[in-house]
């Protein structure tokens, strides 16, 4: 079938209110019509089998239950929710309706369970969906509501949203409050979410990216940050510490010749460099697709290195970073790949392309508004404007193979690795602890803080082992572990990082997340690839817990526990075993605090959030070995309980489901 035909064949099945549901390589330039490079099609979906006539913005998430995936789609009635688990054969929920009356822009943003939603509709406000609802429809397409909704952004509604995942804070910005600029919304409590400030300083922002900072500039880390867009304010790029939401703090401004209308961007994951679009530069400029890039690692002088020009004309618009890619939508000439290996040197290059609208590249705003590209399976979604949603997968072996449930294929490959966890590209990682004579756990998380693996146990027979397989993507993890026992009998050693290698320690020395560390634990851990190369190494003496972040790639990754001074730490606990546990590690409804302190004073057991604050506690009488605590109205993410007898306090992490 020649590429005319195709087309056709495509536009009779979206007026027939079919979806495309071939899982399409992308071969000699082409993949089911659509003009491609190292990217392949999975499914499309006609807007009207999403009851819409209009799509724009797009965002993703996956559920902390099922770890199914779902889309949620911008349109111009509301937000459309779509279960892509299986790409190819993608199914449609419903919709959430708008607040008040249609319009042509909404975003969407995600934080734990929960869908955080603003449009530029008259008093739209912010509407919060609860996700897991999701993992339960089995009669769709169905008609959703909102849980709650928030009202405080004035009439004209917001233009955007982004939220900092690590500080419970959204950010709504382009609403008719504070000059447009950044209006921060405590979203902590999703039934009660808080107007807690707001920035005008810097005018009018149009979009904005707030993170934690861990960049190179030693003035600011560890500070929370917002990196505005500020359309034609004349604050091109404005920095923005954001960590007091009632005196946020203009950190510095930075302007760039021929500016139009500074649109939206990302940062790379180093926090190093910018990445950054103009809306309006290529029609008014009469040049091609421009991507901007700004050496951010002084955060006080930002400096503009220049830009990456394309070959086309199109608009550019929304673009995310992921790795070494950024992932861009321009308008016409459709989802654009570009390798920042050598973003230091203001260089890019495009190395895969998904052309969603095959008629023309040419400047304008039709086409793909936006994309998302941070699925664990590697899906990436993207919309067109004016026909529906995309999945599409970047095909990194660039010869056309596809997929084995969900990842592709090693390059050069034709059989998948067997993988009992959907998404996961079939890497092992086997745990091994020896000789601990106290209660050990360790827990993997993946980049989106989900705990994708975990055990525990009490090892004090002598030599003893806890092999678990997980089976991990590629990307990078936090390894955490855990001990109640040894009060100190060991030499105190630096945990260690290699150089070369994408990793980093977190949580090292007196203080942990700011809680204070209780008894100390005797022992080395070593973090290893399939080549037996060390990534990263900690223990000697730490206290309750310690974390380590660790990349994988292709291999088996191996932590071995070896304790050191065994002896006098087997000895140290015969003599004072003192020490907490709670189980389950991952609650639902209860808790239980068993403890082997003897103190003729009452204890007290407090549960502390990630910002460390204390948000319950309850004394009780030491003779009590063990207690059952309810934490079934805690909202779901990770605690800290501590337990505290007037001379020492002992600290465990737990995660509420």
């Amino acid at each position: 079938m020649n590429t005319l035909k195709t087309i056709c064949f495509i536009l009779i099945l979206s007026m027939m209110g079919y979806s495309i549901q071939a899982q399409t390589p992308c071969i000699g330039g082409m993949a089911a019509g659509y003009p491609c490079n190292n990217v392949d099609l999975y499914a499309m979906i006609p807007l009207a089998d999403m009851g819409s006539t209009g799509a724009n913005d797009i965002w993703g998430w996956t559920s902390t239950v099922t770890g199914k995936e779902y889309v949620l789609i911008g349109l111009l009635e509301g937000t459309g929710f779509v279960d892509i688990t299986n790409p190819t054969t993608p199914i449609y929920l419903g919709m959430l309706p708008t607040q008040t009356t249609n319009s042509t822009w909404r975003d969407i943003k995600t934080h734990q369970n929960y869908a955080y939603i603003v449009s530029e509709a008259f008093e739209h406000g912010i509407q919060v969906f609860d996700l897991l609802q999701l993992d339960n429809v089995t009669n769709p397409p169905v008609t959703f509501e909102s849980r709650t909704t928030f009202d405080g952004l004035g009439t004209s509604g917001a233009h955007n949203i982004a939220i900092n995942e690590c500080s419970d804070y959204a950010y709504a910005v382009g609403t008719n409050q504070c000059s447009g600029g950044l209006v921060a919304v405590n979203i902590s409590n999703p039934d009660n979410l808080t107007f807690d400030g707001c920035f005008s300083a810097a005018g009018y922002t149009h979009d904005t990216q707030c993170e934690n900072y861990i960049g190179p500039d030693a003035d600011h880390f560890g500070k929370e940050i917002c990196f505005n867009s500020n359309g034609n304010s004349g604050y091109d790029l404005a920095i923005v510490d954001v960590t007091d939401k009632t005196d946020m703090t203009l950190i510095s401004t930075t302007a760039y010749a021929n500016r139009v209308y500074t649109h939206q961007g990302w940062t790379t994951e180093d926090q190093e460099y910018f990445l950054m679009n103009d809306e309006i530069d290529e029609g008014s400029n009469g040049h091609n697709t421009r991507t901007h890039i700004w050496d951010i690692r002084d955060l006080d002088a930002p400096a503009y290195m220049g830009y990456f020009e394309s070959v086309n004309a199109s608009t550019d618009h929304n673009l995310y970073v992921k790795g070494n890619r950024a992932y861009l939508s321009n308008y016409s000439s459709g989802l654009r790949i570009y390798d920042l290996s050598n973003i230091s040197s203001a260089s890019l290059s495009e190395v895969a392309y998904f052309d969603v609208y095959p008629s023309d590249n040419n400047v304008g705003y039709i086409g793909t508004w936006s994309n998302y590209p941070y699925f664990e399976s590697g899906v990436i979604a993207v919309t067109n404007r004016s026909e529906g949603l995309f999945l599409v997968k970047y095909d990194l072996c660039g010869d056309g193979t596809l997929n084995c449930n969900g990842t592709s294929l090693v390059c050069g490959g034709s059989t998948c690795t067997p993988c009992t966890r959907t998404g996961c590209a079939g890497v092992d990682l086997n745990i091994n602890f020896d000789d601990n004579p106290n209660q050990t756990s360790w827990e993997i998380f993946n980049a989106e803080g989900d705990l994708v693996a975990s055990s525990y146990g009490t090892y004090s027979n002598g030599l003893a082992n806890a092999t678990e397989a997980a089976c991990l993507a590629d990307g990078c993890y936090e390894l955490v572990v855990s001990d109640t026992g040894n009060d100190g009998m060991c030499p105190r050693r630096t945990n260690t990082v290699l150089t070369g290698i994408s990793i980093s320690t977190i949580g090292i020395g007196g203080v942990f997340n700011g809680i204070p560390r209780g008894s100390q634990m005797c022992g080395d851990y070593t973090l290893t690839d399939a080549n037996g190369v060390v990534l990263a190494s900690g223990g000697g003496r730490f206290g309750s817990s310690e974390t380590n972040t660790f990349c994988i790639a292709n291999g088996v990754a191996e932590i071995a526990y070896n304790p050191e001074n065994l002896d006098d730490a087997i000895q140290t606990n015969n003599n004072n075993m003192s020490g907490m546990t709670l189980r389950p590690n991952v609650a639902t409804d209860q808790i239980t605090l068993a403890h082997t302190l003897t103190s003729d004073q009452a204890l007290q057991w407090s549960i502390i959030d990630m910002n460390g604050k204390v948000i319950r506690q309850q004394a009780f009488n030491s003779n009590t070995s063990q207690i059952d605590i309810n934490v079934s109205d805690l909202q779901s993410g990770f605690y800290f309980m501590q337990l505290n007898d007037g001379q020492q306090m002992l600290t465990e992490k737990f995660i509420k489901n």
